[in-house]
């Protein structure tokens, strides 16, 4: 049975999913369990270039072992159709989560898709609510841009979800960065690089040397 969640609710970084996976969900151990394909599609590629260009960088590397990870909800049935607005059954949900981000104060949350950023959106109040389907990618490139500049604690950063691995995913590299030849994964991965070293609670992430990281990180 999968874990809730896994690593630190400590850490300065969570990163948040959709839900858990409906044919694997008893079989899998933990949130973005590294075994399943959807973890490599959309968050390896980004660790890894944030690690490389940290190492460029700084000399360090990012210890990902113990940051937090967990979904918006764990049944994907859960999840309100994309065109509805009223997610009253959610509540209790959203009401721990907004709990759990004030007991444990991470500096910044990245979430995994249109749901999960609209789900921490309405758990921290962060504005008008939408529909999951008013999150396209060129909406949700756009709300990265925002909230990065932005001097917000905790800092919430929306990431794409499947959608990069499907079809369209070069319309979706082009939307996400506003840039016909973008690259989703460098874009990210030298934007959140940026912000690790602006911010210095994330700074506490960071260590010397690579055998540190384990085999967790990606």
């Amino acid at each position: 049975m999968m874990k809730k969640s896994s690593g630190d609710p400590g850490s300065p970084l969570w990163l948040i999913g959709d839900s858990e996976p409906e044919r694997w969900r008893k079989v899998l151990s933990e949130p973005l369990d590294a075994r399943h394909p959807a973890r490599h599609n959309i968050w390896t590629p980004i660790a890894y270039q944030m690690q490389e260009s940290l190492f460029n960088t700084s000399g360090k590397r990012l210890d990902l072992n113990n940051i937090f990870i967990r979904n918006a909800v764990t049944d994907a049935a859960l999840r309100p159709a994309r065109n509805e607005i009223d997610w009253t059954a959610l509540a209790s949900q959203l009401q721990s989560t907004s709990e759990a981000i004030a007991k444990f104060k991470p500096d910044t949350i990245l979430t995994f898709g249109a749901f999960a950023y609209e789900f921490v959106r309405r758990a921290l109040d962060l504005g008008a609510h939408h529909k999951t389907n008013y999150w396209g990618t060129e909406r949700l490139g756009n709300a990265f841009r925002d909230s990065i500049a932005s001097n917000a604690t905790p800092l919430v950063l929306p990431l794409l979800h499947v959608s990069i691995a499907r079809g369209s995913f070069l319309r979706a590299h082009c939307l996400f960065t506003a840039c016909h030849d973008g690259n989703y994964f460098a874009y990210v991965g030298k934007a959140l690089t940026e912000l690790i070293l602006s911010r210095p609670r994330l700074q506490m992430l960071l260590r010397s040397s690579p055998k540190d990281m384990g085999q967790h990180s990606t």
